[in-house]
């Protein structure tokens, strides 16, 4: 499978930078370059003077050297900043002397406290030894300087800040650079998305909104779906909505004829997750499509985020595809496009596999800034013809991930250029790329100890165990003093139920810096998972002691409290929490659970709103909202809800079951019925509301009614029986094993089984006096033994695993009907395998299976025996 960085080129063979496009940011001058030819590195590196401006990397082999070199000029001008950040650069690099570098980088910033390079690297080395406060303080001077890399560490600190005053400082400099216009255009829509966010937390909601709309998202967009993706294999195929967009058409979906409708209701974020708009909602994908409008052509970028895999056109041209899932995250794919004059259909391919299935997309400028007079429409528009001829190419600006692609377009050398890659690639959830681009790293430079835990993380994201377990001990060997690897190695240990190994890893951690938060997490896992509560209790509380202003030890101290009944002491901490992080869905939910719990139905009532506001599509909400109601028996307003939830997504099939519940109770059984059959159109896979649906109005399945055997039938083949004389060595014959089983999308089966056996002798009787039922699900409908004159007696006992049929005497029949549920395979998904044996040891005269499969899905099968014939038929049922 080709994997591609997201203008669609190959990591590692991308072509050479095209003239016609610019490398913004400053300028790289490399460091020490005279020393190659020159007779003595002490001349070379004077005659270099200053101009080592920072040049971070070499050359494995030549650091040695490089590192003398510099040592050397250092003694002759001991306060030269330039050089100092260099050595600590590279002794960071090739030697881990992480101790030596800090020490270099506090000298460079106690005379230059903003310098760029000394508070990056002085960062990492504190992040590595656990101290995410001295990382926090370090890098968030990095963002009055707007560098390509700079991107890394304004979506990193958001992650580790720790402590009110940091958080209310960061929250400063992110509104600052949101709205100064000076600002990078990617610099400030990425404090802008972060600026919104954080204010939904505080449920400032109103100016919330207003940033996001600052970032001119679409959300005028028509929508069809779902269609098949079982496996992605739906990715580069092209359903009908790719070759012609026609909103009167109507396509096969997944399971039923879908046809376009409006997307709505967006995101306060101005996304949308398909997820809550369509059903089914796994393995399937759907199109969206609107029309932008600008009045003269236009050189644009497309900017969005998607979850799981997508393919992007424009007036009909493929501009971007991307078939490796991923993660959601703002603005993480950049696609150049020109706009003509006019009118201009987007077409987005939204494939759900292995991840959710959200997206965000919107356009700017060749700089990344909106584009003021350019305007959406769902509606039909013409479009142009699509051109033959090759998309043109501009100059535009790029951020972090794009520039430095380009970097090593001209340099693949350039390890630095990689080194920011690669986190371009993690902010951006490419994990495969970012995997591969810094397996390259280590290639070039196997020495660093943070590159290897980098490498580690991100075979751990890609779910590669034994090559993460393999980077983890090499990067704590080459660094022994690298805490956070010594950590992410205990929590790897902690994941496996290794918790042996987790604690010793962790209780040499917690030697060196007993204060660290981070470490106590993993052990308060472990301990957790060791069923060792008391232990966890005390972790978490000595966790909120270390870190009193964290909302995660809040949340967390929370849960331990609530689980031991200090439900005054877990609620006022969950609200401290939430008074922080309103988006922290555990916390929204356990005081929703405590409220309800205490009858404090407003309140949890008020909570949820808040929420639905957030996420208007999430019927989630909506139904949580409506079971409070049906506590309080307001069944009109729980019935408006459900007509709302239904608005949003016709094809919600626990809202119409929900629904049906409440007609149930108001006593209208005619429209419960219908709203459960309706449920089960949707859902045919719920087997509980099938059996219900069928008790409350019995009507035969159709599957069993056209395939299965007769009454009739039946009592034909039971009074033809056989001569025992002609089976001398048999202690029963088979009259009928017949089997119908019909299949359902999600794998799950439903099987009806009919046997009629005729008893010859004592051996048969012992065979067959008790009948072993399989699965947990089994319904009788009927099993008797019919004695040789012909009467019919029940089965004597019907237990959960097998029928007795104690009474069973030679020259009597038995004959049992059963119906089977049969959830999905775990281990196959949404396949289904099974087997039928149409003859064994006991003579069998007639012997069928059945077997019914969902329209389009595709069946592999193998028969054994000339005797068996294998028909084909259509069912419309």
């Amino acid at each position: 499978m080709e994997q591609k960085v997201p203008d669609g080129r190959s990591v590692r063979d991308a072509p050479p930078a095209s003239p016609g496009r610019r490398v913004t940011g400053p300028a790289r001058l490399p460091l020490l370059v005279l020393l190659a030819g020159l007779p003595g590195a002490p001349v070379a590196v004077r005659a270099a003077g200053p101009a080592h401006q920072t040049e971070l990397w070499c050359p494995a082999p030549e650091a040695d050297r490089r590192i003398e070199a510099l040592r050397s000029f250092l003694q002759d001008a001991p306060g030269d900043a330039e050089a100092q950040v260099s050595l600590a650069w590279l002794l960071y690099r090739y030697k881990n002397a992480n101790a030596e570098a800090a020490e270099l980088c506090g000298q460079v910033l106690r005379q230059r406290p903003d310098d760029f390079r000394a508070n990056e690297l002085a960062g990492l080395i504190a992040f590595l030894r656990g101290d995410a406060a001295g990382a926090f303080d370090h890098w968030l001077r990095l963002l009055a300087d707007a560098r390509p890399e700079t991107e890394r560490y304004l979506l990193a600190l958001p992650r580790i800040v720790e402590g009110a005053d940091r958080r209310r400082h960061l929250d400063q400099v992110l509104q600052r650079l949101s709205d100064d216009r000076q600002t990078t255009c990617w610099l400030a829509a990425h404090a802008t998305w972060l600026t919104a966010n954080r204010l939904i937390d505080l449920r400032r909601f109103d100016e919330a909104q207003g940033r996001f709309r600052a970032l001119r998202p679409i959300e005028e967009w028509m929508l069809i779906g779902p269609f098949d993706n079982e496996s992605n294999s739906g990715f580069g195929k092209s359903y009908g909505p790719e070759e012609e967009v026609d909103y009167s058409e109507s396509y096969q979906g997944r399971d039923r004829l879908v046809g376009w409708r409006v997307l709505a209701p967006m995101n306060l974020d101005g996304s949308a997750d398909l997820a809550d708009l369509l059903y089914p909602n796994d393995h399937v994908l759907a199109y969206v499509v609107t029309f932008v409008h600008v009045p003269a052509e236009t050189n644009a970028l497309a900017r969005f985020g998607v979850e799981s895999c997508a393919r992007l056109w424009v007036n009909d041209q493929p501009v971007w595809s991307r078939d490796l899932p991923t993660e959601f995250a703002f603005d993480q794919h950049t696609a150049p496009v020109v706009l003509g004059a006019g009118w201009n259909k987007v077409l987005l391919k939204v494939c759900q596999y292995e991840r959710g299935w959200r997206f965000l997309f919107r356009l700017t400028d060749s700089q990344g800034r909106p584009i003021d007079d350019l305007r959406a429409s769902s509606e039909f528009h013409s479009t142009p013809a699509p051109d033959a001829a090759p998309r043109p190419e501009f100059d535009f600006a790029r951020p972090m991930l794009e520039h430095y692609q380009q970097v090593l377009d001209g340099n693949a050398d350039d390890e630095s250029a990689r080194y920011y890659l690669s986190g371009a690639l993690g902010a951006s959830k490419l994990t495969s790329e970012r995997a591969r681009v810094l397996e390259s790293l280590v290639e070039r430079n196997p020495v660093c100890s943070e590159y290897r835990l980098q490498l580690a993380r991100a075979y751990l994201d890609d779910e590669k165990p034994e090559k993460t377990l393999e980077q983890l001990k090499e990067s704590i060997r080459l660094d022994p003093a690298n805490l956070q690897a010594r950590a992410v190695l205990a929590e790897f240990y902690a994941d496996r139920g290794l918790n042996d190994r987790a604690r010793e890893v962790l209780d040499a951690v917690l030697q060196e810096r007993p204060d660290w938060a981070g470490a106590r997490r993993v052990l308060q896992r472990v301990y957790q998972s060791e069923g060792w509560t008391e232990h966890a209790y005390r972790q978490a509380r000595r966790i909120h002691e270390l870190t009193p202003d964290s909302p995660w030890a809040a949340a967390n101290f929370a849960g331990h409290c609530q689980i031991r009944g200090y439900l005054q002491e877990a609620r006022e901490l969950y609200q401290k929490v939430l008074d922080q992080e309103f988006t922290n869905g555990a916390v929204r939910a356990a005081l929703v659970t405590m409220a309800v719990g205490q009858e404090r139905h407003d309140e949890a009532l008020a909570l949820l709103a808040q929420m639905q506001r957030v996420e208007p599509a999430a019927n989630d909400h909506r139904l949580n909202r409506i079971a409070i109601l049906l506590t309080r028996r307001q069944y009109q307003e729980a019935i408006t809800l459900c007509e709302e939830a239904l608005a949003v997504n016709p094809a919600d099939f626990r809202v119409h079951r929900q629904l049906g519940e409440i007609y149930q109770r108001l006593g209208q059984d005619e429209k419960a019925l219908a709203c459960f059959r309706e449920a089960l159109t949707f859902n045919p896979d719920d087997q509980w509301l099938r059996k219900y649906v069928d008790f409350l109005a019995p009507v035969q399945n159709p599957a069993f009614a056209r395939f299965g055997v007769s009454p009739e039938t039946a009592a034909e083949m039971a009074r033809n029986r056989v001569d025992p004389a002609g089976y001398p060595r048999a202690g029963a014959v088979v009259l009928l094993d017949h089997r119908v089983t019909q299949l359902f999308e999600d794998g799950s089966s439903t099987d009806l089984e009919h046997q009629i056996v005729q008893i010859l002798n004592e051996q048969g009787r012992r065979a067959y006096t008790r009948i072993p039922l399989r699965g947990s699900q089994a319904e009788i409908k009927r099993a008797v033994v019919i004695t040789p004159q012909g009467r019919e007696v029940e089965a004597t006992k019907v237990s959960e695993d097998e029928i007795h049929f104690d009474q069973l005497q030679p020259g009597s029949l038995i004959e049992y009907r059963v119906v089977y549920f049969n959830r999905p395979n775990e281990w196959m998904g949404r396949h289904y395998s099974g087997a039928f044996l149409f003859q064994d040891e006991v003579p069998m005269l007639r012997s069928q299976w059945v077997l019914l499969v969902p329209p389009g899905r595709k069946l592999n099968y193998v028969v054994g025996g000339e005797q068996v014939r294998l028909t084909q038929s259509e069912f419309g049922g």
